[in-house]
Parts: structure tokens; sequence; C-alpha cells
């Protein structure tokens, strides 16, 4: 976890700050940068592989029973 956000501060796409409500925590936020990054990367996913709203996703898959 900590090489992916490293990698995505390093280019840009979120930035980490303190939590002034406890100073154990670090939260991580999204950049403007990141957003925009976000949306074109949708945008290519979409076109390369349709609307993939319709697919189940990860929350919807753990709820799946188990056979």
């Amino acid at each position: 976890m900590t090489r992916a956000l490293n990698t995505l501060g390093a280019y840009g796409y979120l930035r980490r700050r303190k939590d002034e409500a406890d100073l154990r925590n670090v939260l991580i936020e999204q950049t403007p940068q990141g957003a925009d990054f976000l949306s074109e990367f949708s945008e290519q996913i979409e076109e390369a592989f349709g609307d993939v709203d319709d697919r189940p996703s990860l929350g919807s898959a753990r709820s799946l029973p188990l056979a």
C-alpha cells in the first residue's frame, strides 16, 4: 500500500496530511490532478471494455454466497 501511495503522490495524484483530531493518523487526499487522471482513465477503460457499471463490483462480489 505504501509503495502505491508513494507512487501516486510522486505523480501529484494525491497528498498526505496529518489528521488534526488524531495526530497518529495520516489522511490521504486526492488532488485535482488526480481527479482529472481518474476521469480520463475511466473513460479509456469504458472505451476499451464497455460500460463497467454493468459488471459486479468487488463490494457485491463479497456479498455473494459461497458454494
